[in-house]
Formats: structure tokens, C-alpha cells, sequence
């Protein structure tokens, strides 16, 4: 029997986790064409096809299944004790971090991220992937690095840290700001509203103050980003609820005034997120703290 190659380790570990060359393939950073020659060497070390197809797409033989979580666990064992602890420096790594977050978020920390990466990690790159049902089996399994959003949404499983906070304010045509910088509830309630969630829901945390108050407002519909509903806002007479640092970034763009609300909200926590496996990872430890060092365009507290 052949002896295993062990630099087929982390190539099989993609494999069993993505059941698809090609996305093996994406993930690893190489082509198709090398990831299937490095799939039939494992397959004769192995003395079993690992992978085989179903239709239209590859299932993992019983093999497979069986050492897919072994084989993890040795790859990820095999990057803390062979990774150079004492000599690591960020101008020699190699690696790709994938971030998990908010277009509107990206907007806010994204151009100076990836501008502190070129100059001190230049052989490194950032992906940046957009918030669905902020699943934890992705953080889990590595598929990525970092969450940045809501703290706590995630589960005590993982480790979170405040990067900053924002207040809620109004945004709207620059025609329509009152003097007193302060829009009466009245006013708020009379002018037509752009919601923005990502699951598209039309009553939200500033509904849910209305109704306290015994008010609510009118809803014209719903937008997935900050981005999108101030394109509305700034053509429209209408309001977008927004956070102050995403309004005060991008409303000289769009031709929009702020204006506090006409009640008070508690602050919102924007956090980083990781999984525990990471921790002592030197290579994500200096990435978590590029991150929370990282400027955000706005001037929010943090």
C-alpha cells in the first residue's frame, strides 16, 4: 500500500467538508485540475474513492464519513504545533481571512482593513461574506474566521468582544430637517418610512418604541442595507432609521441631513466573534487585533 502524503492532509480535510472539487478547489486557492490529481493520489493511498458521484453531485463514501472529523482534528492539531509561535511576523503569513458580516459594516471598516493588511500582512488577502442566517456550524468548521455583528446572537460557544457602538438617528432629504435638529413625533409618524432588515421584516426596535407610545408610522417597504434605503431617502420625502456612524458616513453621498429621534433608544453593540479553536492561533490572534484596532469611518465610540 502507498505510503499517505501528508501534504494531502489538508486537501482531504476540504474535500470530506465540501463534497466538490470545485469548491474544494475555491476554498484551497487552486485549480480543479490540482485538486483532483491530489484526490487520485489520496484515493490510492487510501484504497478507497472517498468521494464518488450521485447524480449530479459527489457523496462521501462510509470511508469518507469516518474520517471526516478525525481528519480535521489532526489538521487543525498539526497548524498550533507546527506554526512558528516564536518567529511569527505578519509581513511573512500566508493565508486568507474570511469575515462574515453586513454590506453596511464593510462600508464603515472595509477600505481601512484591507488597506492595513496590504502594508503589514502583503501576502495575505480578506474575504469579505455576507450575513445570512448567521449559522454557527461555519464558525465552527473554519469556513470562516470572525463574525461582526449583534454580540450574543451566536451562542456561549464563542468568544465575542465589542468593537463599537451606535446610536440610532434619522435620515432623510436635507429639505426636510427641522431647525431645531430634533423631528417631533408627529412629524416622524407623518412622513413615509424605508425599513431596513436583512429577513425583511416591516416592524422592527423603532416600531416596537411606537407602540409604546401608543403611535406607529408608515411603512413604504423594506431594503436589505443602510446603502440602498438612503438611495430611497434621498430622492423620496420619506425617513430611514438609521445608525449614526452609518449616516454620518455615507449621507454627504447621498444629500441627507440627520435628525435625533423624537425618543430616546439604548446604545447597540457591534461585536467580533470567533470560535474558541482559534484562541491561540498567532495568525488569528494578530487578526482580531488589526480588527479591533481598525478605524471606523464615522467616528463612533468604542
Amino acid at each position: 500500500m502507498q505510503r499517505f502524503d501528508l501534504g494531502h492532509l489538508e486537501v482531504l480535510q476540504i474535500l470530506l467538508e465540501e463534497e466538490s472539487v470545485s469548491r474544494a478547489a475555491e476554498r484551497l486557492h487552486l485549480s480543479p485540475s490540482a485538486v483532483s490529481r491530489s484526490l487520485a493520489k489520496i484515493r490510492l493511498s487510501l484504497q478507497d474513492e472517498v468521494l464518488v458521484p450521485s447524480g449530479r453531485n459527489l457523496i462521501l463514501t462510509q470511508r469518507g464519513r469516518d474520517l471526516k472529523d478525525r481528519i480535521k482534528k489532526i489538521v487543525d492539531e498539526s497548524r498550533v504545533i507546527l506554526s512558528p509561535q516564536a518567529d511569527f511576523g505578519p509581513a511573512r503569513m500566508k493565508r486568507v481571512f474570511r469575515i462574515r458580516t453586513g454590506g453596511d459594516v464593510t462600508n464603515l471598516m472595509g477600505e481601512n482593513l484591507l488597506k492595513a493588511v496590504s502594508q503589514k500582512a502583503p501576502f495575505s488577502a480578506l474575504v469579505f461574506l455576507t450575513q445570512g442566517d448567521e449559522d454557527q456550524e461555519s464558525l465552527r468548521n473554519g469556513k470562516i474566521d470572525c463574525d461582526i455583528g449583534a454580540p450574543g446572537n451566536l451562542g456561549p460557544e464563542f468568544i465575542s468582544q465589542t468593537l463599537f457602538s451606535f446610536r440610532y438617528v434619522s435620515a432623510l432629504m436635507r429639505k426636510l430637517k427641522t431647525k431645531s435638529g430634533r423631528m417631533s413625533l408627529d412629524a416622524f409618524c407623518s412622513y413615509p418610512h424605508i425599513v431596513v432588515s436583512r429577513r425583511g421584516k416591516t416592524f422592527v426596535l423603532i416600531d416596537e418604541e411606537l407602540r409604546k407610545r401608543g403611535r406607529q408610522r408608515i411603512v413604504l417597504g423594506t431594503v436589505a442595507t443602510f446603502q440602498e434605503a438612503f438611495v430611497i431617502a434621498s430622492h423620496m420625502e420619506c425617513i430611514v432609521v438609521a445608525p449614526d456612524v452609518f449616516v454620518s458616513r455615507m449621507k454627504g453621498n447621498f444629500k441627507l441631513a440627520s435628525s435625533e429621534l423624537p425618543f430616546s433608544t439604548p446604545p447597540v453593540n457591534v461585536a467580533l466573534t470567533w470560535h474558541p479553536r482559534y484562541q491561540s492561533d498567532p495568525e488569528h490572534r494578530w487578526f482580531r487585533e488589526l480588527i479591533k484596532t481598525c478605524p471606523v469611518t464615522g467616528g463612533v465610540s468604542r
